[in-house]
């Protein structure tokens, strides 16, 4: 299946109207539908103008509204629009996030952030409230394998965190809109201190982009028709799951994996 027109709407998102916004929600959520329709139905049915589709096309690199139905077509191959079996809903809904994020990464970005975390002193990862589970799990993953490292969600501990890190030092921030503005402060002053600057966010044209050395892009699962229901992290996951398994790939790191588990498994047994 051919999603790259939907990741083509995520990235533009931020350059969008307030009403262009509204029919790329639209589009996102409900894609498979569009083929069949013409140019003033879909005017009518989001509330907008035939010109407001006609400028939100050209933004997204199509030439006009029928290369976009076009494109949808190809991304709504296999799609339906209605599926009573819940099973299928959650696995389509998973395998559009997963896919959409895969053919979002940039692997020169993450091969450049692998091996800057096998260089890094020490790293600090910032989110606030469900996106903190995330960072706490990105800590699990990288302090099994041998690396120095603490993930902060608080607002006060990150800007005080930022200030106390170093050329050498790495600081990672998760904001799925680019505008978190705690993460934001704390890896400014991170930035300011000479510390590495990484974001793993959904957007382009955000603020936090504008201030790190890489960015990642994952797929935003706010354009899930069923979206109240699905893990806001799953893509982050994805990527954490990407990161790790390119560290382990490193003689090194999978030897201080294997030191790690021996050493916690010794331990559970001497404290049985």
């Amino acid at each position: 299946m051919d999603k790259e027109i939907l990741i083509a709407i995520q990235r533009s998102y931020n350059f969008f109207s307030e009403m262009e916004k509204r029919l790329g929600d639209y589009i996102m959520e409900n894609y498979y539908t569009i083929e069949n329709m013409n140019i003033k139905e879909l005017a009518k049915i989001v509330g907008t103008s035939n010109s407001t589709i006609t400028r939100f096309c050209k933004k997204i690199g199509c030439e006009s509204f029928i290369e976009l139905k076009m494109k949808l077509s190809l991304a709504s191959a296999g799609s339906k629009e209605e599926d009573n079996d819940i099973f299928n809903r959650v696995y389509n809904n998973y395998h559009q996030i997963v896919e959409c994020t895969k053919n979002s990464l940039n692997k020169e970005d993450i091969d450049k952030l692998t091996l800057k975390i096998k260089e890094s002193r020490r790293i600090s990862i910032y989110a606030t409230g469900s996106a903190g589970l995330i960072a706490n799990e990105f800590k699990y993953r990288l302090e099994r394998l041998g690396y120095l490292v603490d993930s902060i969600t608080d607002s006060h501990r990150m800007l005080i965190n930022g200030c106390v890190l170093r050329e050498g030092d790495m600081a990672i921030g998760i904001s799925a809109s680019g505008f978190t503005q705690e993460v934001i402060q704390g890896l400014q002053a991170a930035k300011y201190n000479k510390a590495y600057t990484v974001s793993v966010t959904n957007f382009k044209n955000s603020d936090i982009t504008s201030i790190c050395d890489i960015n990642l892009y994952t797929y935003n699962s706010k354009f899930i028709k069923e979206k109240s229901f699905i893990n806001s992290g799953l893509s982050t996951l994805y990527l954490i799951d990407i990161i790790s398994m390119m560290l382990l790939e490193d003689v090194n790191t999978s030897d201080k994996l294997k030191d790690t588990i021996s050493k916690v498994k010794r331990n559970k047994i001497l404290n049985w």
